[in-house]
């Protein structure tokens, strides 16, 4: 009875991440301070064993490398052509070593290193001024930020980082070092610049999901970039990369309460949306992880208030009033226009936006 008022009051979203975790299952902290990457913080093998439904679109080019963008237009996201999206080409490679280190099957390690090596091939150079930096681009359109391709994002930098160094670690090849080394460096350059970070006018630090005017902080995306820093500095014990996770976990810190809706956490800090029931709990468990890596009671303390508004049927129903009514929607499409109007109106550049303004 009471799952079947629970599908009524917020529908299935809730029920599919409780009953059948289609996009993670539990994070991996058992061996996170270890100096060789095992498996990746979240358990990305649902995305290899049902990635059908993960990318309903999913093909694999000739030489087995996903080749799907998002496509999806009921979030807003076109494709400008069937393309590669780096941020899917990751979460497989990923899949595929936590598959690998279960079962040893060579045909694991194989897709892993079919998806690295793409990475390696694909990855772009960045010049910011005597330092040069290399990434990705996406290459399609998210009505909702404002994307024009090719843009840049912080977690599809920190999500080829983590991929990158475990292909490193199975191989001792050292294109794969090296181009997670260089895929660090837009995290030192602001957005303006052409690199992956926002500043707010505290001095907060973020790592952009979508690295474009305005900045969105988004917070799992940002979360996502945290992890392949602290991924280099375990392989590597790289200073600047452990450097610029303090920095981020700073921010994270500073800002965390601005995520909290009182009954839910918000998605971003510029559409200022209560995040989907599945991203409410994926900001759990990133921040039970970020805890584990730094043991900051900020981070666990947070992620247990926001469990308790997972389990609470107060939270769950006003969640369910905003997301699956009309006056949702327009609230949502209001908030979207207004921070266009705000950004513009301000004469700022990226980031320079107080998160008090919000």
């Amino acid at each position: 009875m009471k799952k079947r008022l629970r599908r009524l009051i917020v529908g299935k979203d809730k029920l599919t991440f409780d009953e059948n975790l289609r996009f993670l299952y539990m994070p991996h902290i058992d061996d996170i301070d270890d100096d060789l990457l095992g498996y990746f913080y979240f358990d990305f093998k649902r995305a290899i064993t049902h990635f059908r439904y993960w990318l309903p679109n999913a093909r694999f080019d000739q030489a087995g490398v996903l080749a799907s963008g998002h496509g999806n237009s009921r979030w807003g996201k076109t494709l400008l052509a069937e393309d590669y999206n780096p941020i899917n080409i990751s979460i497989f490679a990923l899949g595929n070593h936590a598959l690998y280190l279960d079962t040893g099957e060579k045909a694991y390690r194989d897709a892993l290193m079919t998806q690295t090596k793409w990475l390696v091939d694909n990855q772009q150079v960045f010049h910011y001024g005597a330092r040069r930096g290399r990434g990705w681009e996406a290459n399609y359109y998210y009505f909702a930020y404002s994307t024009t391709p090719p843009w840049r994002s912080a977690m599809i930098q920190g999500l080829a980082i983590s991929a990158l160094l475990r292909a490193y670690h199975q191989t001792d090849e050292k294109d794969y070092l090296e181009a997670a080394l260089d895929a660090m460096v837009p995290y030192s350059y602001t957005v303006h610049e052409g690199g992956v970070c926002a500043l707010d006018s505290d001095g907060n630090a973020f790592y952009e999901e979508f690295a474009v005017e305005p900045g969105a902080h988004i917070l799992n995306g940002h979360i996502f970039a945290l992890w392949g820093l602290y991924d280099l500095y375990r392989a590597t014990a790289n200073q600047e990369a452990a450097e610029l996770f303090q920095r981020g976990c700073t921010t994270l810190q500073n800002t965390l309460h601005c995520y909290d809706t009182g009954y839910w956490s918000r998605y971003d800090l510029l559409l200022c949306p209560p995040a989907l029931a599945r991203y409410h709990r994926i900001h759990i468990e990133q921040l039970n992880v970020l805890h584990a890596m730094t043991g900051n009671p900020v981070f666990r303390a947070t992620a247990e208030r926001w469990m308790t508004y997972w389990n609470s049927m107060r939270s769950q129903i006003i969640y369910s009033f905003l997301f699956r009514t009309r006056l949702g929607y327009w609230r949502f499409g209001l908030n979207w226009l207004v921070s266009r109007m705000r950004w513009v109106g301000s004469g700022k550049v990226q980031g320079e936006l107080s998160l008090h303004e919000f």
